[in-house]
């Protein structure tokens, strides 16, 4: 498998989940929604902030997918990032603008010397700057962890 086929399969993704989210800013129940009708209950942890995905994050299955804002619960919300759990000891977390997570989502450092490795996907930009599609873009990789595996899901 090559990254210019996961690049396929993501765009398709993105066209399919645009039907149901459209192409502006998505909101948690938008999402949710969504999620839950094409990864199930058990595989979709769910639409969190990212201090709300630092508390799951040790109870999550390996498998299991989920969509995360760089903000924390006490702010309004900036940006959807897909997150996938591969296994008990890694988390992988995709940002559709290719910035360095651990910039982009500080809290995160807080993992650090607790068992769980952060796995940042390739740099690839999907979205461009002036887009407010996030949460589709974020839907998108989700449907790429979860079909394909974490081989898939880091060329993205």
């Amino acid at each position: 498998m090559d990254e210019s086929f996961v690049n396929n399969i993501y765009k398709k993704a993105f066209k399919y989940f645009l039907q149901f989210i459209g192409n502006d800013t998505s909101t948690t129940d938008q999402l949710e929604s969504v999620a839950h009708d094409v990864f199930g209950k058990d595989k979709f942890v769910g639409v969190l902030p990212s201090d709300i995905f630092i508390q799951m994050l040790p109870k999550m299955k390996a498998g299991s997918v989920g969509i995360i804002n760089n903000q924390q619960s006490d702010e309004l919300g900036e940006h959807w990032l897909c997150i996938f759990k591969p296994n008990k000891k890694e988390v992988m977390i995709h940002d559709t603008f290719g910035r360095k997570i651990f910039k982009l989502i500080p809290i995160l450092k807080k993992l650090k010397g607790k068992g769980i490795k952060v796995i940042e996907t390739d740099r690839d930009k999907e979205q461009k700057p002036n887009e407010n599609n996030c949460g589709v873009h974020a839907l998108s990789a989700c449907f790429i962890a979860d079909q394909f595996g974490p081989k898939a899901f880091k060329l993205l």
